[in-house]
């Protein structure tokens, strides 16, 4: 059963959940959504009135009904939301604008939907996807699924992070390492795309063919936090599918480190 049944309206709203399965919807304006404990429904951008256990999305199409979990909201204004899912296996759609998810504890599911946002996923299997604009991915611990969706968008993976598979639709996207790992410390693997890190850390690169290294690849580029950067012109050196360590140049200019 859900617990609290929270939704903001126009303006700019905080909404807090409790310890409870909570349902949280910002409307319009640049809200700040907190989940807390519980497996919550959280949605950036969307209007709706409570009646039982079902959504009632009201649209400018007229009304539509949906089940708390829902695959497909109908947004409101665009905002700048900032969402906190807390602890429990969470689902959050984040609407139009800039926003910013935090998954914390638990195997969540974060959406970035519309806008330039930036999704953490924190402890858990977490699938996390940005889908429109150029997003900023941070699995965080755990074995997670990173799907950037249209748009120039980045993934970051941090020493001790897990195994995390990376699915990306356009081209020139960026994968970064934080502190922690360098060049050396990766082993590439071909036929899908497979970075070994060691010590049980590996990014999978869904849908990379090595007799098509140019156009299959969406991440072009691999940035390691003391300036090394490898880019897509240097996949030729690996179309050997057996292991071999990739290499790199260094650029002066700074990486980003863990999070934005």
């Amino acid at each position: 059963l859900k617990g609290e049944w929270l939704a903001g309206e126009s303006g700019d709203d905080t909404l807090i959940g409790g310890v409870g399965n909570d349902v949280l919807t910002g409307g319009g304006g640049n809200d700040l959504l907190i989940g807390g404990a519980g497996d919550d429904d959280i949605s950036g951008d969307a209007n709706y009135v409570a009646s039982d256990l079902n959504w009632t999305i009201t649209t400018t199409n007229g009304v539509r009904q949906y089940s708390p979990v829902v695959g497909d909201l109908a947004p409101a204004d665009a905002g700048a939301d900032v969402i906190y899912a807390g602890k429990g296996n969470d689902y959050v759609w984040a609407g139009q604008g800039n926003d910013v998810l935090f998954g914390e504890d638990g195997n969540d599911s974060l959406n970035g939907q519309e806008g330039n946002d930036t999704l953490m996923g924190g402890a858990g299997n977490d699938i996390i996807g940005g889908q429109q604009g150029g997003d900023i991915l941070i699995g965080g611990i755990g074995n997670d699924t990173l799907i950037g969706g249209t748009g120039q968008d980045t993934y970051i993976f941090n020493r001790g992070d897990g195994r995390d598979t990376v699915i990306d639709y356009d081209k020139d996207s960026n994968l970064i390492f934080g502190e922690g790992i360098g060049a050396s410390d990766i082993t590439l693997r071909l036929g899908s795309l497979e970075l070994d890190l060691g010590n049980g850390d590996q990014v999978h690169i869904d849908g990379f063919d090595q007799n098509d290294v140019f156009n299959s690849s969406a991440v072009s580029t691999f940035q390691f936090a003391d300036g090394t950067e490898l880019r897509a012109v240097g996949w030729g050196e690996f179309t050997n599918p057996n292991k071999k360590p990739i290499t790199g140049h260094t650029d002066s200019h700074a990486i980003p480190t863990s999070q934005p």
